[in-house]
C-alpha cells in the first residue's frame, strides 16, 4: 500500500519543514554530477555560493513552495560549468552526515529545461553575477 498526502498536509509539511529548514542557509552550485545522496560530501568544485535570506521561501500553496526575496551573488574562483546545486541548512559544514537538512538537484539551462533548477547559462565565470529568478519545490503526494 502507498501513503498519499492531500494538499493541506503537503502545504503544512512545506511550511513547517522546508520553509524553516533553509532559512539563513546557503545555496551552492558545483561542477560535475551530484553525489548519490545529499548526506555525502559535495563532489566537484564549488563555483557559486549564496547566503539565503532569513525567510528563504514564501507560504506554500497547492503543495508547491517558491523562493522568496532575491537570491543573487557572484561566482567564485575558479568558475566553471554548474552541474548541480545543494541547499544547505545554517551551520552545515559539508561533512558526510545526516545532521543538517540538504537538498541536491540537477542544474540545466532554460533551453534544455529538464533540470531541477534552471539557469540562462550554466557556464559561470569568476566573479560573474548570478541571479536565481525562480525556484519552486513540489511536495510529492505519494
Amino acid at each position: 500500500m502507498a501513503i498519499t498526502l492531500n494538499i493541506p498536509c503537503r502545504d503544512a509539511i512545506l511550511d513547517s519543514g522546508l520553509n524553516t529548514a533553509f532559512d539563513s542557509g546557503k545555496l551552492c552550485f558545483y561542477t560535475g554530477a551530484k553525489p548519490a545522496t545529499a548526506n555525502l560530501v559535495p563532489s566537484g568544485t564549488k563555483i557559486f555560493e549564496e547566503d539565503l535570506p532569513a525567510d528563504s521561501f514564501g507560504a506554500s500553496s497547492g503543495g508547491v513552495i517558491a523562493k522568496a526575496g532575491t537570491w543573487a551573488s557572484v561566482g567564485l574562483t575558479p568558475g566553471g560549468t554548474a552541474g548541480y546545486f545543494r541547499f544547505k541548512g545554517a551551520g552545515d559544514d559539508d561533512s558526510e552526515d545526516g545532521d543538517f537538512p540538504r537538498i541536491d538537484g540537477v542544474i540545466t539551462t532554460v533551453a534544455v529545461g529538464t533540470g531541477d533548477l534552471l539557469l540562462d547559462n550554466t557556464s559561470i565565470a569568476t566573479d560573474q553575477a548570478v541571479t536565481v529568478s525562480t525556484f519552486t519545490f513540489t511536495m510529492p503526494a505519494a
